[in-house]
């Protein structure tokens, strides 16, 4: 994934996917009535008043740990690297 974009005001510019041997494509990204802090507090107390799980929780922090390791692995050796296999060698349910 690439960003860009501008450090000083971040919800400028663009999002990049690119996949393994393919051009890079945007991606698509809505306007945010919050931002920053603000977005994440909002997003927790909705969850909170519906009474249902937030969005993120620390099983997803596991699964975003697995996927940036992933990346400094195939940055290091150029491979492919498969995620899942990561999650399931530590133990992680998907």
């Amino acid at each position: 994934m690439h960003w860009r974009g501008d450090n000083e005001d971040r919800g400028t510019g663009e999002v990049l996917v690119e996949r393994w041997d393919d051009e890079p494509r945007p991606v698509g990204q809505e306007d945010l009535a919050f931002v920053e802090r603000a977005a994440t507090l909002q997003k927790l107390r909705e969850a909170i008043e519906d009474g249902r799980p937030p969005e993120t929780s620390a099983a997803d922090n596991v699964r975003s740990l697995a996927v940036v390791l992933g990346c400094v692995t195939s940055i290091e050796n150029g491979d492919r690297v498969d995620v899942a296999e990561l999650l399931a060698a530590g133990g992680a349910k998907l």
